[in-house]
C-alpha cells in the first residue's frame, strides 16, 4: 500500500513523534507529519523511527516534507506518549486515530516485524479516505502492479508458518 516515491508534503506541516503502545514487547517510536489546510488534515506521512533522538526525526522530516514547507513541531522531547495540548491539532488527530485503529482493528497485537506494513496501510487509508471506493481500489491496484515481487516469508515474519497450518 506504499507509493514507490511518495510526493513530499508541502504548505504547512505539523510534525512530531509518539510512542505507539500497541506493538509487541512494549511501544515503538513513530513519526507523523500531517499537512494542515482548510480546517482539516490533508495528506500524511508516517514512519517508524529507530530511536527517540532528534536526528531520527530530522531524517524523517527531510524525507517526508518538501523544502520550503512551513514546519510546526512540538517544542519538547519529540517522543511523547500522546501529548495533551501540543498545539498541533492535526498531528494529535492523526496520532489518536492511529492509536485507536491499532487497538480496534488489530487488537493491539501488532508485531514489530510487520509494523512498517501496518503504518503503510494506515497512511494509504488515511490519505485516500475521501476518494470513492472504486478509485481507492484502482490506486491500490496501481501500487501493487508497480511494486516488486516479495516472498511471502518477508510478509509474515520469516517463519514460513501460515495461520491454520
Amino acid at each position: 500500500m506504499t507509493e514507490p516515491a511518495p510526493e513530499r508534503l508541502a504548505g504547512t506541516v505539523e510534525l512530531a513523534s509518539i510512542r505507539l503502545p500497541s506493538v509487541e514487547r512494549g511501544a515503538a517510536t513513530v513519526a507523523i507529519a500531517a499537512e494542515v489546510g482548510r480546517g482539516e488534515t490533508g495528506r500524511i506521512r508516517i514512519s517508524r523511527l529507530p530511536n527517540d533522538g532528534p536526528a531520527a526525526v530530522e531524517r524523517f522530516a527531510a524525507e517526508a516534507v518538501a523544502p520550503g514547507a512551513t514546519l510546526c513541531t512540538y517544542p519538547r522531547h519529540p517522543a511523547i506518549a500522546f501529548p495533551n495540548d501540543t498545539g498541533l491539532p492535526e498531528f494529535e488527530r492523526v496520532a489518536r486515530r492511529l492509536e485507536k485503529w491499532c487497538r480496534a482493528t488489530h487488537r493491539a497485537a501488532i508485531r514489530r516485524r510487520q509494523l512498517d506494513f501496518y503504518l503503510a496501510e494506515f497512511a494509504f487509508r488515511y490519505n485516500h479516505r475521501v476518494e470513492p471506493q472504486g478509485l481507492r481500489f484502482y490506486r491500490l491496484l496501481q501500487g501493487a502492479l508497480a511494486a516488486a515481487p516479495r516472498p511471502a516469508r518477508s510478509l509474515v515474519g520469516g517463519t514460513g508458518q501460515w495461520a491454520g497450518s
